[in-house]
């Protein structure tokens, strides 16, 4: 280990393991595949039997704040203008920085050698970014701060895929983490000014409620996210893809998303219409001669 570089002590050698020769090669391809399809069942089940649970929940919650019976979860905030575009705006942006993150550290760990360790230092500029454009967001212009909603994503979704292209045969450090600072920074743009307005949108005796709605939300969009990004990368990788054509596909459905998510937000943060009647102008009497 003498005259390496410190961190590159945390590395394994970085060879993709797809080049990394293993006992029964043959036969490991039709194992992988039956064993992707056994799961490929597993999950098709447990996303139906989500969805009907959900379902069941939500009827319950919404029969129980028509009784004013203190819901756990009272999605009748949700009839506010403005609020479910917002909400869906904020679950995509997490949904799909959940997806691609998973995908971003398998990547590194089995398709480059890094350790956990390695890996998770190696995501951690993005998380700096998002803190950082956070604290910053706050002392913005109100006008500039109804932009980030809408901009925000569409930048993510360009990180996202320059960082899948860096991924695909290797990382570079300095280039990998000045996207990841960024990408965290377009995250934070995108999502902390949207909830802050959603907030200001609702009464506040319901910004509890809209706080349990982000929060329920975008925990089951981060859940999807990691199904949805993160199953295609392993069905890619079970067929036996590599390079670029595994790691572009899931940045290509992550962008697609975050592009719906800006659509969204843009919904999301147009002033409502003024429905309040226009007065009539007053008849001016003895006007003429």
């Amino acid at each position: 280990m003498t005259g390496r570089r410190p961190w590159t002590a945390l590395l394994a050698e970085q060879r993709p393991a797809e080049e990394t020769p293993r006992a029964g090669s043959a036969q490991q391809p039709a194992q992988l595949a039956r064993r992707v399809a056994q799961l490929g069942r597993v999950r098709a089940a447990a996303v139906a039997t989500g969805a009907v649970g959900l379902r069941l929940f939500l009827g319950y919650e919404v029969r129980r704040a028509r009784r004013d019976a203190a819901p756990l979860l009272d999605v009748t905030v949700l009839r506010h203008p403005g609020v479910p575009a917002g909400l869906l705006a904020c679950c995509v942006v997490m949904g799909c920085y959940a997806g691609f993150l998973f995908v971003l550290t398998l990547r590194l760990q089995d398709g480059l050698g890094f350790t956990a360790l390695a890996a998770g230092l190696a995501v951690l500029p993005y998380a700096s970014g998002f803190a950082l454009c956070g604290l910053a967001v706050a002392r913005l212009p109100e006008r500039a701060r109804a932009v980030l909603p809408v901009a925000g994503p569409p930048v993510l979704a360009a990180i996202v895929v320059a960082l899948a292209g860096l991924a695909a045969a290797g990382w570079p450090w300095p280039a990998g983490s000045v996207l990841l600072v960024a990408g965290g920074a377009a995250h934070a743009a995108a999502f902390s000014p949207l909830v802050t307005r959603l907030t200001g949108v609702v009464p506040a005796g319901a910004a509890a409620a809209l706080s349990a709605a982000v929060s329920t939300g975008t925990l089951l969009a981060a859940v999807l996210g990691v199904t949805l990004v993160g199953g295609l990368h392993l069905a890619l990788s079970a067929a036996g893809q590599h390079g670029r054509a595994l790691t572009l596909p899931p940045a290509l459905l992550t962008a697609v998303l975050l592009l719906a998510g800006s659509v969204a937000a843009r919904r999301a943060t147009r002033p409502a219409p003024d429905t309040r009647p226009v007065p009539a102008r007053p008849e001016v009497v003895g006007s003429r001669p």
